[in-house]
């Protein structure tokens, strides 16, 4: 039977349908428009779905109006995954599971149940890139020590630009002279890391603060325990820093949709 996974995160909504243990990445919706465009998309769907699993961190009125929707077009079970204390091996390390966000949660869910695969006696480290970059370190007895968490590269050059008069302008006046074009930093130029305009300037700088706070919490790590630790990253900002760490990590795109299927009966 077939499943569909819903991932609605702060800036998208994922979506996959899940068949014999296996993912089929189908949709991408922006979130705020997602209890517009969500029937649309289900309109387009072809054959049976058993349920839906959806985990959400978006408004409240648009979660329950699309899981309103589900429900009325599917016509089948509609689970909505929330933070507990304890699931699938895991024990939440917040004294308040509900605080702990449901994204960042079933991406802890999905590697540790990956990990176990591995190698049993490995601590993990779970880094998720999203609009929030999240840190989790879980222990190999399924001991959810807690984390860190800041802002992704866009949320700081966001910042930046709404709270300085300067770097605004000069970022409006690169886009005028055509500048922004000419040094936009992408993947492929992350051996760059000097910057010669306020545009390549905050784009670098919001890379190696990312970089920089990653390598500070797996130092962290190894100054304070022994454990042998094996790294997960995830996230749509994942490939953008990857080659900048000095440490190895294992590079799992799905993990949030390898949490959301534990929960499939």
């Amino acid at each position: 039977m077939k499943h569909l996974l819903f991932d609605i995160g702060n800036s998208f909504a994922k979506i996959a349908s899940y068949e014999n243990k296996r993912f089929n990445k189908i949709s991408c919706i922006p979130s705020a428009v997602l209890d517009k465009d969500v029937a649309v998309f289900l309109d387009g769907l072809t054959g049976i779905y058993q349920s839906v699993i959806l985990a959400s961190v978006a408004d409240k009125k648009i979660t329950e109006s699309v899981v309103e929707i589900l429900k009325r077009k599917l016509n089948c079970f509609v689970v909505q995954v929330q933070t507990e204390a304890e699931a699938f091996g895991v024990r939440c390390g917040y004294s308040a599971p509900s605080l702990l966000g449901v994204d960042r949660w079933l991406a802890i869910l999905g590697a540790f149940n990956h990990g176990k695969l591995i190698n049993n006696n490995q601590a993990m480290l779970v880094i998720d890139c999203g609009s929030v970059v999240t840190v989790d370190v879980v222990v190999s007895n399924g001991e959810h020590l807690g984390g860190w968490m800041m802002p992704n590269r866009q949320l700081m050059i966001e910042s930046l630009d709404n709270k300085s008069t300067g770097i605004h302008k000069g970022l409006q006046d690169e886009i005028i002279k055509g500048k922004q074009n000419e040094h936009q930093i992408n993947s492929s130029s992350t051996s760059k890391l000097i910057g010669r305009s306020t545009t390549e300037c905050i784009e670098l700088g919001g890379q190696l603060a990312v970089v920089g706070f990653l390598e500070q919490c797996f130092q962290y790590l190894q100054n304070k325990t022994s454990l042998p630790y094996k790294v997960f990253i995830t996230g749509g900002g994942a490939e953008d820093v990857i080659s900048n760490l000095s440490f190895s990590v294992e590079y799992l795109p799905d993990l949030v949709f390898d949490g959301l299927s534990l929960f499939i009966e």
